[in-house]
């Protein structure tokens, strides 16, 4: 019996020391995302282990539609790329059709990463279509920082936000726009987008390539008078005032992509709503109308085309009634906010 019991506690103890070296796999759940050229893949944890390294997906797509996955897909870090080994949810080079919810979840498993990595970049292969996230983090961080790179005076321009509206410019002159574009990777655009709000001709668009060793592009364009444009470039917008026969600096940080899907965690998983200025500085006439402390997270709006606008039975004397009721309510919403004075004489 003594011997017996020797064996077993011999056993024991070898069990034990074999499960106390078993290293146990390491989560990051919701990591801080760098950038992205797409708002359908997020991940919401990244599983750390000595035999692989599992994405927890989630896709965010039109119900009925379909995504795929590419079997060439990889994580690249410090110089190297860790192939995809195996799928759980969804099977790689087939087509996924998105239920009617519009959101699925999936797991992507790959080679294991180095300890002590600490980012790392999705890329679901080298098409230029294909879904990337850069700079996965793995250290903890939760939020972005303005980049050096941004000028002082022009975050200093942006921030200062008026007290009052600027007086409108009623001249003409060509306009020039230098956009610069802060932590640009060329897989999140190729171009950028300007669209102007003209007093005389409507919407005026135009396009501009970038430049991959200056990371600008450049537009010149005849303007009269002031006008609101937007600022399309990868998956972020800007809002910009733009004023007849100045030159500025508009400087965008591409990082704004990654926060719009960080921004959607926290919105029921919905797309964030349309914030301008998130992560743009300028510099003119202009800059202080570009600060995103005059763009609230919840917008102000009298969408009277949506089906939650008003009932179709309504009578004319009902609806006119309706749509009074809801700008007095928006304007004492606007009037108890906190927003700045010159955003509370000028909702956007």
């Amino acid at each position: 019996m003594k011997n017996k019991m020797a064996l077993l506690a011999l056993a024991a103890t070898a069990w034990l020391g074999t499960t106390a070296n078993t290293p146990v796999p390491r989560s990051v759940e919701n990591p801080f995302i760098e950038s992205a050229n797409t708002m359908t893949l997020d991940i919401a944890k990244v599983e750390l282990s000595d035999t692989a390294t599992v994405l927890y997906t989630d896709a965010y797509f039109r119900p009925h539609y379909w995504i795929k996955i590419s079997s060439e897909s990889y994580l690249q870090a410090n110089g190297k790329k860790y192939a995809l080994k195996s799928t759980q949810g969804i099977e790689a080079d087939s087509l996924f059709w998105m239920p009617k919810t519009g959101e699925a979840s999936f797991r992507l498993s790959f080679a294991p990463l180095p300890l002590g990595t600490r980012s790392f970049d999705f890329i679901e292969s080298d098409c230029e279509d294909c879904f990337k996230l850069f700079g996965v983090d793995l250290t903890g961080k939760t939020e972005a920082t303005v980049p050096s790179d941004i000028p002082a005076e022009a975050i200093r321009a942006t921030e200062a936000v008026p007290s009052s509206l600027p007086a409108p410019l009623f001249k003409m002159g060509e306009t020039v726009v230098h956009v610069h574009l802060s932590g640009y990777r060329k897989e999140l655009a190729k171009e950028v987008n300007l669209y102007v709000n003209t007093l005389l001709n409507g919407q005026q668009s135009f396009t501009a390539p970038i430049n991959p060793n200056t990371e600008e592009a450049e537009f010149k364009f005849w303007q009269y008078g002031s006008a609101q444009a937007f600022i399309l470039v990868g998956i972020g917008v800007n809002r910009v005032w733009l004023a007849p026969g100045e030159e500025i600096d508009l400087y965008i940080d591409m990082h704004q992509s990654g926060q719009m899907l960080m921004d959607r965690r926290t919105q029921k998983k919905q797309l964030p709503p349309f914030k301008s200025a998130l992560g743009c500085y300028a510099t003119g006439t202009y800059a202080g109308l570009t600060s995103s402390a005059l763009y609230p997270n919840k917008p102000y709006s009298m969408n009277l085309f949506s089906k939650e606008s008003a009932d179709y039975k309504m009578t004319a004397a009902e609806y006119t009634q309706h749509v009074v009721q809801l700008y007095q309510s928006l304007s004492d919403s606007i009037a108890q906010s906190d927003l700045p004075s010159v955003e509370k004489n000028w909702p956007c």
